[in-house]
């Protein structure tokens, strides 16, 4: 299974996430795990652990030969309610400093703290 490295979203949701919508109940695990990374195929920022950062990867549509194109997400859901950011990079795929941008700037997220 290839990974979809080229495209990272970072969700910073600090209690009650406005992506979560009706459609969306809970967040759905495949079971499966690419890398030692867990993958979703439906994400509910609720359902998460408040104060803490997490790391998925979203599978994706269904190629015609069978396998998932999937997508890096990474959340820090802050210990408080407060107000919420999306990111993403990488959209067109050779667009790389933007992705790693992104992932420094999560690294640098202290979750219990905000």
């Amino acid at each position: 299974m290839k990974t979809l490295s080229f495209v990272v979203a970072l969700w910073v949701a600090l209690l009650h996430g406005p992506f979560a919508t009706a459609a969306v109940a809970e967040t759905v695990f495949t079971g499966d795990t690419i890398g030692g990374v867990r993958v979703i195929s439906q994400l509910d920022v609720n359902d998460l652990e408040s104060g803490a950062k997490h790391r998925f990867l979203f599978r994706g549509v269904e190629m015609g030969t069978g396998q998932h194109w999937y997508v890096p997400v990474m959340v820090a859901k802050g210990a408080q309610s407060g107000k919420k950011v999306l990111l993403a990079a990488g959209v067109h795929g050779d667009e790389v400093s933007p992705v790693a941008a992104i992932q420094q700037a999560f690294s640098e997220l202290a979750p219990a703290r905000m």
